[in-house]
């Protein structure tokens, strides 16, 4: 029994207006244009300056207990 075979890249058709597909090379031995770089997202999702912010208090709240811990000990002295 075989298993299936995936095809490679270079084996599926790539749509025309594609800026991923790979450029054709001319005929006339120049060499090809390079590729645009897609931009995927330029600023980072909402969801992440949430998280973001809530590490950032929370650790701020962490380090002030802490600090809170150590005055109070030498107080205590």
């Amino acid at each position: 029994m075989t298993s299936p075979v995936e095809p490679r890249p270079s084996d599926t058709p790539t749509p025309a207006g594609d800026p991923a597909a790979p450029a054709a090379a001319p005929q006339d031995g120049t060499p090809p244009e390079p590729r645009r770089k897609v931009v995927v997202e330029e600023k980072m999702p909402a969801a992440l300056w949430v998280r973001v912010l809530i590490y950032v208090v929370g650790a701020h709240f962490f380090a002030g207990f802490l600090y809170l811990l150590f005055v109070l000990g030498a107080h205590n002295q």
